[in-house]
């Protein structure tokens, strides 16, 4: 049995180990429930916190402590002890790490320094630059007062947690006790790693640290605990920008769009990385101010509430936000806009279109279901035309109470009297509940300056051919897409002159070398630092 994570809380690796084995054993009994799986263990810990098992030894696991390591230096800025293992003997030996992951031997005090150097710098942009708190001290504990980072090897895959006593409460009769915390970062960020070295250490050091701002300052509400994780991994791409490993982590909301409510509650058993593009989105609309907000509207209520709050002082409202989060997640992937929308947005996953269906001649109805706070993705296409549609549920007094109840909806498609465009009719019974986007308003795929010729086009007749408005660096690439975004054939073909214009040219013919079927297709053509994209349609 392999278990990977990003943190959690144990003490030491042989703890963390145990735990694991004795968290499945209670999960085969069905006292808690480990289906999802996620970075770190978190889930599982806060579970058993509101839930203490009858086993006091797995309890004592799970409560913990503090690593216990041979010595620790403090950092050049004064704010952190790093505690760690000299010892060649030990397993938790640090060491720096080479481009493929493998320890350099002799660099423990190279990699030390450059944990301190790096958490002094944290320090200085999550509350010099950002503002936050401090985190409250733990009055001289483990050699200071300074804050403790113990390096441990925590396995694969591994990179860090916080932890924190809950006898040391600053506040223990609130509902949201805050505490003193301390943090464990794995001792190499080595081979099996999917962010290695120092990289690795910059997101870790941001996520954690970020982790112990939120317990020191807002409090633990224990049954909200994903949306703790959701900011603090979406706080790493605010702190660290070119490291990109909250990418790999959002991918399951943009799969599982249809079926991810943006609120969570303890019962979602989704540990919240996955949710973390909300928080990315929030700081890309309303800058960092708007996470400190939202964190200090945490110290008196649940995060939920906080979090309509925070967005009403910024002189918005959620339901706009969360309309304009939807937009923003469609522009991503090949025809993300980077300047509009997200810097990363070409790295994000493909979002699922939900149905595509043509109108031509007719109608469509597109109808589902919908928790609070969910969108989905329609395409409906006529002709060499098409039209986008988002549909988005924002009943806050659902998302509110976290009733997770369920609301029908039929959106139906259809040809214009005039035959040249899409109109559509929505209907549901509670229609303030609801919001449509449609293509107009989405900047779907633009059409070229230059359109490809011939448009409608027949493989069994010609090539096509796609003018290109800038000197190519190279021979481009050209990706062809169906209407509901599936790749059908990925090329890099060469330069040609056709009637005095540069054009590179396709026959046709997806990635098996099959002729492609009639329809309606989006290309995306990339030719050095530029794209061009449009779409264009198939008869035969």
């Amino acid at each position: 049995m392999v278990i990977r994570q990003k943190h959690g809380f144990a003490k030491r690796s042989a703890e963390l180990f145990l735990l694991v084995v004795m968290l499945h054993f209670i999960a085969s009994a069905g006292v808690i429930d480990t289906s999802y799986s996620g970075k770190c263990l978190t889930p599982m810990f806060v579970n058993l916190r509101i839930h203490p098992s009858h086993g006091t030894k797995l309890e004592r696991v799970m409560i913990g402590g503090r690593p216990v390591l041979e010595t620790s230096i403090v950092s050049p800025g004064g704010k952190f002890r790093i505690h760690f293992d000299t010892s060649t003997a030990s397993a938790n030996l640090p060491a720096m790490v080479d481009q493929n992951g493998n320890r350099i031997a002799n660099s423990t005090q190279q990699y030390v320094d450059t944990v301190a150097a790096i958490f002094d710098s944290v320090w200085n942009t999550e509350i010099g630059e950002f503002n936050f708190p401090a985190p409250p001290s733990d009055n001289g504990v483990d050699g200071g007062n300074e804050f403790d980072v113990y390096i441990q090897d925590l396995g694969v895959n591994s990179f860090g947690y916080t932890d924190w006593d809950t006898n040391t409460a600053v506040n223990p009769t609130a509902p949201n006790p805050r505490y003193p915390t301390w943090i464990v970062i794995d001792n190499d960020f080595g081979k099996g790693f999917r962010t290695m070295g120092v990289a690795a250490i910059e997101v870790t050091a941001a996520h954690e640290f970020f982790h112990a701002i939120q317990v020191g300052g807002a409090g633990v509400w224990l049954d909200d605990f994903q949306y703790y994780e959701m900011t603090a991994e979406s706080m790493e791409s605010r702190v660290f920008p070119a490291v990109k490993d909250y990418v790999f982590d959002i991918r399951p909301y943009f799969n599982y769009i249809e079926s991810s409510p943006l609120y969570l509650s303890y019962s979602d058993q989704a540990p919240g990385y996955e949710r973390a593009i909300w928080g990315v989105f929030l700081m890309r609309r309303f800058g960092t101010q708007i996470m400190r907000t939202w964190w200090n509207d945490i110290t008196s209520m649940r995060p939920w509430p906080a979090l309509e709050e925070a967005i009403t002082t910024s002189n918005s409202g959620i339901e706009r936000e969360f309309v304009q989060f939807s937009l923003w997640n469609f522009n991503t992937g090949t025809h993300a806009d980077t300047v509009k929308y997200y810097p990363d947005g070409k790295l994000f996953p493909p979002l699922h279109i939900a149905d595509s269906q043509p109108v031509a001649g007719g109608s469509y109805t597109f109808a589902g279901a919908s928790q609070s706070y969910v969108s989905h993705y329609f395409l409906a296409t006529l002709n060499t035309d098409s039209t986008f549609f988002i549909v988005s549920n924002v009943n806050t007094g659902d998302a509110r109470s976290a009733a997770h109840n369920t609301f029908g909806f039929s959106l139906t498609a259809s040809q214009s009297q005039q035959g040249n465009s899409i109109v559509y009719l929505f209907s549901v019974p509670d229609a303030a509940n609801w919001k449509v986007t449609s293509s107009t308003s989405i900047g779907e795929l633009a059409a070229s300056a230059e359109e490809p010729f011939p448009n409608p086009f027949d493989p069994a007749k010609s090539v096509l051919l796609f003018p290109i408005s800038e000197d190519p660096s190279a021979n481009p690439h050209i990706y062809i897409f169906t209407s509901s975004f599936s790749l059908v054939s990925d090329i890099q073909s060469p330069v040609i002159t056709f009637a005095g214009k540069r054009c590179i040219s396709w026959n046709g013919l997806d990635s098996k070398g099959h002729r492609i079927a009639s329809g309606i297709y989006f290309y995306v053509i990339s030719n050095g630092n530029s794209q061009q994209k449009g779409k264009f349609a198939v008869l035969q």
